[in-house]
């Protein structure tokens, strides 16, 4: 039984309890994995990219996700992805 309507709850916020966040790039959380974190070219891009990936998966609700799963249009990405 779920605290709150899937309508509420969003596909970002189950990978966050999951998964602890998922960022894209070990640095984007924790600078001090990487001595280049200060100087990197690319760290801005990873959290950018990383920032974009969670708006998204929050605007998602789960009744969204469910109802596409049950229209099998899930099953259809998941064939082109996997092509």
């Amino acid at each position: 039984m779920l605290a709150k309507s899937p309508k509420e709850i969003t596909i970002g916020q189950i990978v966050k309890v999951l998964e602890g966040g998922i960022d894209l790039s070990a640095c984007v959380e924790n600078a001090d994995v990487c001595d280049r974190s200060a100087s990197c070219l690319t760290r801005g891009i990873w959290a950018d990219a990383t920032k974009a990936m969670f708006d998204q998966l929050n605007s998602i609700p789960l009744s969204k996700a469910i109802k596409e799963r049950k229209s099998h249009k899930f099953l259809e990405v998941k064939k082109c992805i996997q092509k």
